[in-house]
């Protein structure tokens, strides 16, 4: 078997490497641009040639494999992007846990034809790989040409695309993606022509983002994709044109996800589109199941977000969610917030704010959040930033905010 190591953004060579991985027997993984320790993952992986395509300052040295049993053959792989965690992990797919995933996500859409696809999200990542190149290539869907890493040009594509295919137009990209896109058009005065649907995921998209995509940027039906890498990356999908009720309102869970159980550690999914492997520099797995730290509710198949266990403030025993602060402070002054968990002497953990500088006054913050949730958070756990770091995907890079808020200690 031949591996290749794809270290690349976006391009028509994408396509070739995904044939080769589903008609001709190879493996094809998709890395994304930050440095990985090979070694700690190309053990797991089958006996192969190792074929490197891209950016490669250092290379694997390891020679000899594990002795893996797979159940059926690794088509594609891509990393974890360390949104809620520190770790990597390599996650391999066959060809049908992506396949699942797209035909119960364009379930929604019936009622819309599709023509061609706008994604944001670059292969290496599960959103753009999954509902971008494989969806284009699943049902012969054509994909506007976009080169390299996410940038200002790719923007103004998306305007230009809006005027010649609009019509016929589905959007990927995360809440960080649209917002760029509402903020060109603000500055050079642009009203974009109307365009069919949209998928926003990799990331809470609230109502007024919403509003807006429909009303600023033309999108006559946007809809909301929650899911994870694993998932490939479907869990639930709120239908293009129905209004979020709320910004936690996740949509309907998908056909081929079954919900195992939920608590208020997270919940337990399965299903055909759930990965074939998950590797880490500890070992690999082949899950049946997986474990979510995103504590759900669930009333019928309509699943509501009430925060990620992993992202909770406990402070002397109160527990707040870190998204929900960011959320409410987002929304409340119009900047980028991020919310940490800073240790505290007295209360265990206190609410520590990462802001970029000039935006926003500090006891404008403190003072909005003692008036929302009855509490005195200490304004002494706040920090100014020139940038707020986020990854290959832009979303925000959480192990990244944490050692730059400490940077100075």
């Amino acid at each position: 078997m031949k591996i290749n190591l794809f270290r690349k953004s976006h391009g028509k060579d994408v396509f070739k490497y995904l044939d080769l991985a589903i008609n001709e027997g190879e493996l094809t993984i998709f890395f994304p641009p930050r440095e990985i320790d090979l070694d700690e993952f190309i053990k797991w992986l089958p006996e192969g040639e190792l074929n490197y395509i891209g950016d490669w300052k250092v290379k694997a040295t390891l020679t000899t494999r594990e002795k893996v049993e797979y159940s059926q053959r690794p088509q594609l792989g891509v990393f974890t992007t360390g949104t809620t965690s520190e770790n990597n992990n390599l996650i391999l797919f066959t060809e049908k846990n992506l396949t699942s995933a797209i035909d119960s996500i364009l379930s929604f859409f019936h009622q819309h034809k599709i023509n061609y696809l706008f994604s944001f999200p670059g292969p290496q990542h599960i959103f753009g790989l999954s509902l971008g190149y494989m969806l284009s290539r699943h049902r012969n869907i054509e994909m506007i040409d976009l080169k390299g890493p996410y940038n200002s040009g790719h923007l103004r594509q998306w305007f230009r695309a809006c005027e010649s295919y609009g019509p016929s137009l589905l959007t990927l990209g995360t809440p960080t993606h649209f917002n760029d896109l509402i903020t060109y058009a603000h500055s050079f005065d642009i009203s974009p022509s109307p365009s069919l649907t949209s998928i926003a995921g990799g990331g809470i998209v609230g109502v007024k983002l919403w509003d807006e995509m429909q009303n600023i940027l033309g999108i006559e039906n946007p809809s909301i994709g929650y899911g994870c890498s694993e998932a490939s990356p479907a869990i639930s999908h709120l239908a293009p044109g129905v209004r979020p009720v709320s910004d936690s309102d996740l949509g309907e869970i998908v056909p081929s996800v079954e919900i195992l159980k939920s608590d208020s550690q997270g919940f337990e999914f399965a299903g055909p589109n759930l990965c074939l492997a998950i590797c880490s520099k500890l070992g690999i797995t082949f899950p049946k199941s997986l474990k979510i730290k995103d504590r759900i509710k669930i009333e019928g198949s309509h699943l509501t977000f009430n925060g990620r266990a992993s992202l909770l403030l406990n402070r002397g025993g109160e527990k707040f969610s870190l998204e929900e602060i960011e959320q409410f402070l987002n929304s409340e002054f119009k900047t980028q917030v991020v919310c940490l968990c800073i240790d505290d002497k007295r209360l265990g953990s206190e609410l520590g704010i990462l802001v970029k500088k000039n935006q926003t006054p500090k006891m404008k913050i403190f003072g909005a959040l003692t008036k929302k949730y009855a509490k005195n958070f200490n304004p002494d756990y706040y920090k100014e930033v020139d940038l707020i770091p986020t990854n290959a995907n832009q979303k925000i890079d959480r192990k990244s905010c944490s050692d730059l808020y400490y940077g100075d200690e």
